[in-house]
């Protein structure tokens, strides 16, 4: 593995745990942009991971399209965190912008027990990459 993969992986993780970090201050008092900031953790750890495995990230934002990039490579999520992954997608675009629920708000919609799992997901993610992303 080149050691470039590695640092630029690396680089991907730490930006995943600012946006973890933040999410979890944010997740009692402000779950939406808590919600949005587990997701970016998210995509965040799966591009570090894609990074490491083939020098490339890739130009989307879909947690269930990353995970199958991921998956293709030989390393498949484990069922249940691939599947407690798949809700962080509707987090990317409605808690940041207030039109994006047709005249709903994210802040009535999205609860602190849901930002919280979403932190949860989003930490058990960076612990597997965390797994992948290491020298030979």
């Amino acid at each position: 593995m080149h050691d470039s993969r590695y640092t630029l992986a690396m680089s991907w993780i730490a930006a995943a745990q600012i946006d973890l970090e933040a999410a979890q201050v944010l997740q009692e008092r402000l779950p939406p942009p808590a919600c949005f900031h587990a997701q970016q953790a998210a995509e965040k750890a799966l591009n570090a991971a894609l990074v490491f495995l083939t020098g490339d990230s890739p130009r989307f934002h879909v947690i269930h399209q990353l995970i199958e990039e991921v998956g293709a490579l030989g390393r498949p999520i484990p069922l249940e965190l691939h599947r407690d992954l798949l809700p962080l997608d509707q987090y990317y675009l409605p808690t940041r912008y207030p039109d994006a629920l047709g005249g709903g708000s994210a802040m009535s919609t999205y609860s602190a027990r849901q930002a919280q799992a979403a932190v949860e997901v989003a930490q058990q993610l960076l612990a597997w990459v965390a797994e992948i992303v290491r020298l030979p």
